[in-house]
């Protein structure tokens, strides 16, 4: 395995925990007072960064692992 392979698991592993803490916390919502908005918003980031991360997280992998042509434009 290359290191790109091993940081690319790393990144979606984290995804996913990110993700079951997301849905972990959802039964939360159903005790929220009137008002509360903290917990929906640490829900949908939660969820939406966890979400990203399982799905590759491309532009955090071509930022740490950049392809040939990209290290040639950043050369030049």
């Amino acid at each position: 395995m290359t290191p790109k392979d091993i940081f690319g698991i790393i990144i979606r592993t984290f995804g996913l925990y990110l993700l079951l803490r997301a849905i972990l916390m959802a039964p939360d919502f159903f005790q929220l007072e009137v008002g509360s908005i903290r917990p929906i918003l640490l829900f949908a980031f939660y969820f939406a960064v966890g979400w990203w991360l399982l799905g590759g997280a491309k532009l955090l992998m071509t930022r740490a692992y950049p392809t040939s042509a990209e290290k040639a434009e950043q050369g030049a």
